[in-house]
């Protein structure tokens, strides 16, 4: 992260320019309409550049922060694949309690279920990884109770056995 780069502030959905960097790990961000924001980096997510994104899409791709996003044809099946490692969605978690991680990784979870409900029949793969499966089974959980959907474990060659968790927007 530099500064002059467009970012959000991930819990307050504020959305501005670094124009700051400061010792201790925190980002100064000043808003669009000019308020500054000081937060731990951890808590900022770097925003596409229309430039960038154009350019992906002409090259078959879609990339947000982490995420990618296959760009295809109608006619093919379409899998929007989220990575909900710690280190992926946050970077630093050296300052996050395992609690205040996990909610950040279900809280991601929910914004793209929402932001993907209007587009039945799309394929969505959570990456989880394996680990001691509670991340799973609250995914899995979310899933089913407020999306009514009906997960899946994705494919275990591509994923790993219970590494990632597969549903289809109803």
């Amino acid at each position: 992260m530099e500064i002059g780069d467009k970012v959000e502030i991930q819990k307050d959905g504020i959305k501005g320019t670094v124009t700051g960097m400061e010792a201790d790990g925190k980002v100064v961000v000043t808003d669009e309409d000019g308020f500054d924001w000081t937060v731990p980096a951890g808590y900022v997510t770097p925003l596409p550049d229309l430039t960038e994104t154009i350019a992906a899409y002409s090259r078959g791709k879609v990339r947000k922060g982490e995420r990618t996003v296959e760009h295809k044809s109608k006619k093919q099946e379409e899998t929007v694949v989220v990575d909900l490692h710690a280190e992926r969605l946050i970077g630093n978690t050296s300052n996050w309690e395992s609690a205040d991680i996990k909610l950040h990784q279900l809280e991601e979870v929910r914004r793209t279920m929402r932001s993907h409900r209007k587009q039945k029949g799309l394929k969505i793969v959570f990456v989880h990884g394996k680990g001691d499966g509670k991340l799973r089974e609250e995914v899995q959980k979310m899933l089913k109770k407020e999306f009514g959907c009906v997960p899946y474990d994705a494919r275990y060659a591509e994923y790993g056995m219970q590494g990632a968790t597969e549903v289809v927007v109803r």
